[in-house]
């Protein structure tokens, strides 16, 4: 910190806040039992005005002269917090300017990445080599600054010397990094470091949203025309969230009216994706993602999901790019990633050697920024098998646990849900199969963790490709259909915020709708439904109950729910949902049962048995036989 003189005025504004019951009084003995003061900003503005201003103009001025009036008040070295400075100091990430330097802002961001705690040099003790003197100099830049001479003015003998520092003299603090970005929605991005001292450091972890009170200042660096910017904390509060609130009285009213409408659903699906024909369940699905289904902490400590994952596997030039465009286009938040090149840090999270320390600093990956957003993962089967290894936690538990070398062990939350995008195994399906659930190439496991599978398929319809033809070209031209009627991407995104906070209930009526389903559906043989899939159908039901900002569920909610799940096996082309769990349906179980007695053996020694062409090559390619170099079938993987 910069050497600041002394203000009398100035502390004894200080003192007289400080000695009132009115104003800080309160917080100055709290202080002294913690030894942090809390520094109220709208009580100070409130009761002193111009402290108020030299609080937002000059913060360093302020916050030194307060340390002066806490000395005299018996609290010496106490953390100062700042609080309650937003609105009033309210600054974008993106917005800061040269004219905000040295001032006092109250900002947003995401939590990037966050070092490890360290001591940094406050105040350096050296040590004349010509008279012994220890000489005191306050450090306020990236390196160590040292004495220019034995000053007489702390006992030294006033010559040019040579200087050592003494760490045992030296007075040193806790002093962690962050990296930070904007939060939701913003069209400019932007990072910026964050510095925290003494307290203020492990506050927060990567992947949060959180308001940060401090100071935007300069990272001073010699012979450089260009310096680097940071932000000193001074506290930390909640996160806000003003651009995803209805701010207007228009944009309440209109809330209002949607949320009572008989159409609101088909305004809702209207206003997704306009520019895309038809594809009203993909749609409806996508919506109901999200808005998401609640997160529920049980007392056991065992944590049920609230996130909707879906994944669109389809033929090239289908609409799952433009429909993953539109979710982004409307998500409060979100981050995105492709499968290509994708690591398993980049997707969940990372810890590595801080280059300027000796620990570690911890990166948030994809999954842990959108915390309580969707994260979209294109080319989904093009992930490293070691990354989708890593996507079984953070999808069931909301949770990304990261340790490196017992040096950290840090779980990070994750509640987040995952849109993935892939092409079919051969590029596109082969119409040859119509379980195209066969055509898909992931494992089975990481597979049955997504609520929603739908298969997109490019078929020729001359009169459905006509009208969306058609449909694109008046969709260029701003004719599709009147404007009037949809809702703006920015409005559907404050609508979806304001929905996400309420935590619909299930009655006991409603759920035992669910039940009957689940139950009759238990009945069926070869279908195989399992528990998984009754807390799916709950997630789309309070989802759906979201969209109606209502707080208990309906019976269209649990209805179009089944509908959807229905929907999505269908467009796969599979009645067993075993072939998705395990990868193998049940009659092609029966088959590798009954065939396992014979291998090996030559192809033709099987077909001799009865058993089709088709159906061995399907076990083949799904790994569980292989074609050895002398033409016999093997058996690959045994079954259960």
């Amino acid at each position: 910190m910069t050497k600041i003189i002394k203000d009398v005025t100035t502390v004894e504004q200080w003192k007289h806040l400080l000695t009132d019951n009115k104003y800080l009084k309160p917080e100055l003995e709290t202080a002294k039992t913690n030894n942090v003061f809390i520094l109220n900003f709208e009580k100070v503005d409130k009761a002193n005005p111009e402290l108020g201003q030299l609080l937002l103009e000059k913060p360093m001025k302020a916050i030194v002269n307060l340390e002066y009036a806490l000395e005299e008040q018996e609290l010496k070295d106490s953390q100062i917090e700042i609080t309650g400075l937003y609105p009033i100091a309210e600054k974008n990430i993106a917005d800061l300017r040269t004219d905000d330097l040295n001032k006092l802002q109250s900002i947003e961001g995401i939590i990037l990445q966050i070092t490890s705690v360290n001591p940094k040099l406050f105040v350096g003790a050296f040590q004349c080599s010509k008279c012994a003197a220890i000489i005191k100099i306050e450090q306020n830049e990236e390196y160590i600054k040292q004495p220019t001479e034995c000053y007489e003015d702390q006992g030294g003998c006033g010559r040019i010397s040579d200087f050592h520092l003494l760490t045992s003299l030296s007075k040193y603090i806790d002093f962690q990094k962050m990296l930070i970005t904007n939060p939701y929605y913003e069209p400019y991005r932007r990072e910026l470091e964050v510095h925290c001292y003494k307290t203020h450091c492990n506050r927060v972890l990567p992947g949060e949203t959180i308001t940060i009170n401090g100071q935007y200042s300069i990272n001073q660096q010699q012979k450089q025309l260009t310096q680097e910017t940071f932000f000193h904390t001074y506290g930390f509060e909640k996160s806000h969230s003003k651009n995803l609130e209805f701010i207007t009285v228009e944009e309440s009213e209109k809330s209002k009216k949607l949320k009572n409408s008989e159409d609101l659903w088909l305004i809702l699906i209207k206003s997704f994706a306009p520019s895309v024909y038809g594809h009203i369940v993909l749609k409806e699905s996508l919506l109901l993602q999200q808005l998401g289904g609640v997160w529920y902490d049980l007392l056991d400590g065992i944590t049920k999901r609230g996130s909707i994952h879906i994944l669109l596997v389809g033929d090239p030039g289908t609409v799952k790019s433009s429909l993953m465009q539109a979710s982004a286009a409307v998500a409060p938040i979100f981050t995105k990633a492709s499968g290509r090149g994708a690591t398993a840090a980049g997707i969940t999270a990372g810890a590595v050697k801080d280059p300027l320390g000796e620990g570690w600093i911890l990166q948030a990956g994809a999954l842990v920024r959108a915390n309580n957003g969707i994260c979209y993962l294109d080319e989904f089967d093009k992930l490293p098998k070691e990354v989708q290894g890593c996507l079984h936690g953070p999808m069931e538990q909301g949770v990304v646990e990261q340790s490196k070398m017992g040096s950290v062990n840090q779980s990070l939350a994750a509640r987040t849900s995952i849109l993935g995008s892939m092409n079919p195994k051969m590029g596109r399906f082969d119409d040859f199969d119509k379980k195209y659930v066969n055509q898909i190439d992931i494992e089975a496991a990481l597979l049955s963790r997504f609520d929603l599978i739908f298969a997109v398929t490019d078929t020729p319809e001359p009169e459905t490709d006509r009208k969306t033809i058609q449909h694109i070209h008046k969709t260029i031209y701003n004719k599709s259909i009147d404007n009037d009627e949809l809702l703006t991407p920015d409005f559907l995104r404050k609508y979806i915020h304001c929905a996400q906070k309420i935590k619909p209930v299930i009655s006991e009526k409603i759920n035992n709708k669910i039940i009957d389903w689940f139950l009759t559906r238990r009945k069926i043989e070869d279908y195989h439904i399992g528990y998984r899939h009754y807390e799916a159908i709950r997630r789309l039901t309070e989802a759906r109950a979201r969209s109606r900002l209502a707080t208990i569920a309906n019976d269209t909610d649990a209805e179009r729910a089944i509908e959807l799940f229905d929907c999505s096996l269908d467009t796969l082309g599979v009645k067993d949902i075993d072939s998705i769990l395990t990868g193998i349906t049940t009659s092609e179980k029966r088959i590798l049962q009954a065939v396992e007695g014979v291998l090996p053996c030559y192809w033709n020694d099987i077909l001799g048995y009865g058993y089709k062409e088709h159906d061995i090559q399907v076990l083949i390619d799904k790994d569980f036989l292989f074609k050895g170099k002398d033409s016999k079938i093997y058996l690959q993987k045994v079954v259960e």
